[in-house]
């Protein structure tokens, strides 16, 4: 008969210690989401706003071509003089378009470049976030086994351990308390 295997030896501090890695990398990615949501939309935003611009550059410089031809066209010093004017105008709006469109893209750029210094600050919090968490739950299974191994080396060697109590938050406490009743009775006899 195939014996099944037990994914969860000890329910408890398995899924503890699992909850709080899942708990960390679930709050720690949904930081790195909203931030990732907030910068494109701005950045949506500010493309929506290029676009528009760039459709506007582009009428200008129609508007900018159909007054030249006009000037080419025409023999009244009246329609050129106007004309000139309205080239003039059309240029000074086209120059803003341009300027603001640089600072558009200057303003992704930057929110971009953020997004990724975020992005990396929050990979490293939660890298630290894991290893601390790691390190506080290695920390308490580390102490009962260290404490076992000694006893054990106590025993083997003829003397009788002075057995204490664990720390309120160190795991393994069961197989602790059935070590000390084994170690009590072995030395009763």
């Amino acid at each position: 008969m195939k014996k099944s295997r037990k994914h969860l030896i000890s329910r408890k501090h398995q899924l503890s210690f699992i909850g709080g890695v899942v708990i960390t990398a679930a709050i720690t990615s949904f930081v790195m989401i909203a931030s990732i949501v907030y910068t494109l939309q701005a950045n949506s935003r500010d493309i929506s706003r290029l676009v528009e611009n760039q459709n506007i550059l582009a009428e200008n410089q129609n508007a900018v071509l159909q007054t030249m031809l006009a000037i080419a066209t025409s023999k009244n010093i009246q329609n050129i003089r106007f004309s000139s004017d309205a080239i003039s105008n059309d240029i000074i709006l086209n120059k803003k378009r341009v300027e603001e469109n640089n600072l558009l893209i200057e303003q992704i750029s930057d929110r971009n470049n953020h997004l990724f210094l975020i992005l990396c600050g929050l990979i490293i919090f939660q890298i630290i976030i894991l290893l601390i968490t790691l390190l506080r739950w290695t920390h308490r299974v580390s102490g009962p086994v260290f404490l076992l191994n000694k006893y054990i080396k106590e025993i083997n060697s003829g003397q009788k351990p002075e057995i204490r109590q664990l720390r309120k938050n160190d795991e393994m406490k069961e197989l602790f308390e059935n070590f000390s009743l084994m170690a009590e009775k072995f030395y009763r006899y």
